[in-house]
């Protein structure tokens, strides 16, 4: 599945606003998923019912069906069709029995009551999680809002429709492995958080870099933005840490004299102190001779 044709998707998805004939979108929409789930397709002209008039497999469906449940959500006068309404409502019902559960709908029910429930079910879930994610966030709570992010991302109705738009590189496990990490730094001493700043940052980095290149609406807003923060708060932190300062190394004479012939491997010993509360990592050593030669420390 091409990450990008899912972006453009998820983009129609966000414009259906902007649409005012029904068969327009759908058709739009049809021709968007279909390359993007590899649905063979033989039929001379595309329009909404090309998507569901159709045997296909399960998740195909369900991929499907949160699309139209998003616009729904949006712009419900574009399902409006009695008969293409009717076929939708049908998906619903077949791919993603969970939400139809919990809406209390199936093929009893009336169809405007059905569309009433549908239409509010991916604005609840955006609600729940924004609302989350938005809470103010400082050092002391990261680990706390790590545990009802997860929580909530994770909920049995929310995980589903949220997989469909993260796109396929987003790893729940590396979510986890980030706020472990972020834990341990968090109860470290001040050595402790500079040993441990390094990889917090790169797990986040990577989890938002991922969100980045996805650039749907839940990948920036639900992944990039809360990740984005956290790792604003840490970078804070650690510039505070008296480890994380600049090192200012001093070398001493040595009493000692080292006579250089070229060609011949020299062994000195030098007095360095670091006059900082920084660690000075990597160092290495360059001695300029009166010549145009120099030697580097190994």
């Amino acid at each position: 599945m091409d990450p990008k044709k899912l972006l453009e998707i998820d983009k129609l998805i966000e414009d259906s606003t902007n649409y005012t004939s029904d068969s327009e979108y759908l058709a739009e929409l049809a021709i968007l998923i279909i390359p993007y789930l590899n649905i063979e397709y033989e039929f001379k002209t595309i329009d909404g019912n090309s998507l569901i008039k159709r045997e296909m497999e399960q998740n195909k469906k369900r991929f499907i069906a949160f699309c139209l449940l998003r616009v729904y959500s949006k712009n419900s006068n574009l399902i409006r069709k009695s008969s293409l309404k009717h076929n939708i409502h049908t998906l619903f019902f077949q791919s993603i029995p969970e939400v139809c559960t919990f809406l209390k709908i199936n093929e009893k029910v009336e169809t405007y009551e059905v569309e009433n429930k549908v239409s509010g079910f991916v604005k609840t879930i955006e609600k729940e999680i924004e609302g989350e994610i938005t809470k103010k966030i400082d050092f002391q709570y990261i680990s706390m809002f790590g545990k009802s992010y997860r929580s909530v991302i994770n909920k049995k109705l929310n995980k589903p429709l949220l997989n469909q738009f993260l796109g396929r590189d987003f790893d729940r496990q590396l979510v986890d492995k980030a706020f472990k990490i972020i834990k341990e730094y968090e109860e470290g001493d001040l050595n402790q958080r500079y040993l441990l700043f390094k990889d917090a940052k790169k797990a986040l980095e990577s989890i938002i870099e991922i969100a980045a290149e996805s650039g749907t609406k839940y990948s920036l807003n639900f992944i990039c933005k809360p990740f984005s923060l956290i790792l604003d708060i840490l970078k804070t932190d650690f510039d505070e840490n008296p480890n994380s300062q600049p090192a200012e190394l001093e070398i001493k004479n040595t009493e000692k004299k080292y006579p250089f012939i070229k060609g011949i491997e020299h062994k000195i010993q030098l007095l360095i102190e670091n006059n900082s509360t920084g660690y000075a990592d990597d160092t290495n050593v360059k001695i300029d001779l009166y010549s145009d030669e120099s030697y580097d420390s190994k």
